[in-house]
């Protein structure tokens, strides 16, 4: 994409980068802020009635993400905050989180998710969030 807008010749190039995984972490918030954020809201996530609606703007938006990424070899991104929510694991959420992930895939871009870890009892009302305990 560089050399496209600076209106150099692109050339077939192979490129061999040193880490399997180079993954981008935002720190988003589900209700569209951006923990130590300075460039303005998500583009992942956004409060408000609509805040689960996919919509067309939403998916061009994520793929001029995805396509620019790609271009520099990013193949992966966490969509939200390290101190998650809960409701991460939220229906409404991972059916938002299914969306994003169709529109990133195609520029081979994985979506992850940061998963607070007592997320379990929390909203599935288990007694422990140890996962190695068999009930």
């Amino acid at each position: 994409m560089r050399r496209q807008q600076s209106a150099e010749p692109i050339e077939k190039e192979i490129s061999n980068p040193s880490y399997e995984r180079r993954i981008l972490n935002h720190w988003d918030n589900l209700d569209g802020t951006i923990e130590r954020g300075y460039a303005g809201h998500s583009i992942f996530w956004r409060k408000g009635n609509d805040a689960w609606r996919v919509t067309e703007k939403d998916k061009r938006l994520w793929q001029e993400y995805a396509r620019a990424n790609a271009s520099l070899g990013i193949n992966g991104a966490v969509l939200n905050n390290v101190n998650a929510s809960p409701d991460m694991l939220n229906t409404e959420t991972l059916n938002r989180v299914k969306a994003i992930a169709d529109v990133l895939r195609p520029y081979g871009i994985r979506a992850y998710l940061s998963v607070k870890f007592s997320s379990p009892g929390l909203i599935g009302g288990l007694k422990t969030s140890d996962p190695v305990d068999p009930k």
